[in-house]
């Protein structure tokens, strides 16, 4: 019934953690065992157990997919001419020559400020085939497309949370599972 309410009663004793059974919390407590030999290769996450550093592993799924990375920030893409694009978003404003005549955003590719300039116009040119949604990005769209199918692709590796954005997952792990190793 907990897992309804939310109520989380068991707290660690060692960190914020809180957990809705007294089994959850054990099992989390084994997270601050000093005696981690299972190693990430791709990160400094270790675990005590190997079936908790293979779950791990699963959070850099999307890494292998996505080879190449920016060595300023975890951006990472697919294609290196993404980074290149990427590396960009990191230059001074004064290094950008295309600036927004309503607002201080400046940008090194033309292509971005028509975009931006959307905002300022009021104009969305990416309609739903289902309701009166408009968006000016793709991927606002495809976000709103799942919306009416249900689908929630992106779950938590701690608890049943699922989540249509990516960065709506991210924020409910930092919030409510940041204590739970993987």
């Amino acid at each position: 019934m907990r897992s309804h309410t939310g109520e989380k009663p068991y707290s660690c004793t060692l960190c914020p953690y809180k957990a809705a059974t007294s089994s959850v919390l054990y099992r989390h407590t084994a997270s601050h065992a000093e005696n981690k030999p299972f190693a990430c290769d791709l990160c400094n996450y270790r675990a005590r157990h190997k079936v908790l550093l293979e779950k791990h592993m699963l959070t850099h799924k999307d890494d292998k997919n996505k080879p190449f990375k920016c060595e300023l920030c975890p951006y990472r893409a697919k294609w290196q001419c993404l980074v290149k694009q990427h590396m960009y978003t990191h230059l001074p404003d004064s290094e950008k020559p295309f600036a927004c005549t309503e607002c201080s955003y400046k940008t090194c590719l033309e292509k971005s400020l028509t975009r931006h300039m959307l905002t300022h116009s009021g104009d969305k040119p990416l309609k739903c085939d289902h309701c009166s949604y408009q968006a000016i990005k793709k991927h606002n769209l495809r976000d709103h497309l799942l919306t009416h199918t249900g689908e929630k692709p992106y779950g938590c590796d701690y608890c049943s949370f699922r989540s249509i954005q990516k960065s709506h997952l991210a924020s409910h792990v930092m919030m409510y599972c940041k204590g739970v190793p993987n």
